[in-house]
């Protein structure tokens, strides 16, 4: 996963290279990444940066949607599992 700052994300795959945002986005300070709760409470240690940057995933794995797809589906998990759920 890559993060830029909201518009501000590079395409160098052009049109495939989708990048997104979360309104519910929280960041750890040694960078990782989590989710607010739905009153939109941060975990301990993390805080808000809700939808100020951007997003983009890049699968390595054989994603059915593309190495920048959006999201993990059901199609993606099964596909995933089938390439390395033996390792």
């Amino acid at each position: 996963m890559f993060l830029a700052p909201k518009g501000k994300g590079p395409r160098p795959g052009g049109s495939m290279t989708e990048w997104h945002v979360h309104d519910n986005l929280c960041i750890t300070a040694t960078g990782s990444i989590a989710l607010s709760t739905a009153e939109g409470r941060c975990p301990p240690g993390a805080f808000f940066i809700g939808d100020a940057v951007e997003m983009m995933h890049v699968w390595t794995f054989n994603h059915p949607d593309g190495p920048f797809a959006y999201d993990m589906n059901a199609g993606a998990i099964k596909a995933a599992l089938a390439q390395y759920g033996g390792r």
